[in-house]
């Protein structure tokens, strides 16, 4: 209902307070879905060709724009999980390994060193990779495999040095249809990251059959995000973790109550990365303690969404 009355010989035009709260209400509603809308875009945008979508293609190669691959065992697909394309990498007999980075080169690909050079900037803190993924076996004698997903955060100091502050890493299934897979990340250090490297391997064990074609283990990729909100619980100094001995010299014996822990992760009081270990149903990690010297140190335990840390010494 509208409502009139005269002042200073016009009228003035007088809106009922409900229907105040009903507006505000909907512009509440109308902000909400931008902000998420632009979390979206914003999550994808940080990740360039996150769908694989744009490609460059000459005479001689096509090669998707943004991402490094590897010499062979790569190229595009049309059976993608959206929009006209992905990207496809594979095994080429039983030595080569295909990737696709976003970084620079791996170093060393054929003797087995598949570390990415650089990162691309970065300016906030993800806490999970997304994506869609198929893999196929193909002509590999029927053996077990697994594709691989690495992801590294990083930070260049006012020296140039270049340190770790977040590692992830997951390995995938045969799938036969494109099925989504989730990657935390857990940071080792408070440091904010300027850089990421995200890569893919078409095997971890890197075998095809010899007296077929050559190719085998197709790792198609697909619509990659990033989020950018925690969905892990910090629990400091859990009591189920015992941590034994503490200080220690040459071992030291990380005992849970799950058989489900996936990843132990080891800084120094720098936030220097010292070791980034990945397990699989194990209730007891044992860590050589050798290559460590005196100090105190901070373990990270990943037991699927949560995370137990806390700290030990190392006396020699």
């Amino acid at each position: 209902m509208y409502y009139f009355s005269k002042e200073i010989g016009r009228d003035r035009f007088i809106i009922p307070r409900n229907f105040t709260i009903l507006i505000s209400a909907i512009m509440k509603r109308i902000l909400l879905l931008l902000t998420l809308v632009l979390n979206t875009y914003y999550s994808k945008a940080q990740i360039a060709n996150s769908d694989f979508e744009n490609w460059n293609v000459t005479a001689l190669d096509t090669t998707p724009s943004d991402w490094f691959v590897s010499s062979f065992g790569y190229g595009r697909t049309q059976d993608a999980y959206s929009g006209q394309y992905a990207i496809q990498i594979w095994n080429w007999y039983y030595y080569g390994k295909g990737y696709a980075t976003n970084s620079g080169p791996f170093l060393f690909p054929i003797i087995g060193v598949f570390e990415a050079e650089g990162g691309i900037p970065i300016n906030f803190k993800p806490q999970a990779l997304n994506g869609f993924y198929k893999y196929i076996p193909g002509d590999n004698g029927g053996t077990i495999d697994s594709a691989v997903v690495k992801l590294s955060l990083r930070h260049r100091d006012n020296n140039g040095n270049i340190d770790t502050i977040a590692y992830a890493e997951l390995q995938l299934p045969f799938a036969a249809t494109y099925t989504a897979f989730t990657i935390p990340i857990t940071y080792l250090s408070a440091i904010n990251p300027d850089s990421v490297v995200i890569s893919f391997l078409s095997s971890k064990n890197g075998f095809c059959n010899v007296n077929g074609n050559g190719n085998c283990l197709y790792f198609s990729i697909d619509g990659l995000s990033f989020t950018t909100s925690t969905g892990l619980q910090y629990l400091e100094n859990d009591d189920n973790v015992i941590v034994y001995p503490n200080p220690a010299n040459s071992t030291i014996a990380f005992q849970l109550p799950y058989s489900d822990v996936t990843a132990l992760y080891i800084t120094d009081t720098q936030g220097k990365t010292i070791l980034p270990e990945f397990v699989q149903n194990g209730k007891q990690i044992n860590l050589d303690l050798h290559k460590f010297t005196s100090g105190i140190y901070f373990y990270k335990l990943q037991n699927g969404d949560k995370l137990f840390q806390g700290k030990f010494n190392v006396t020699k």
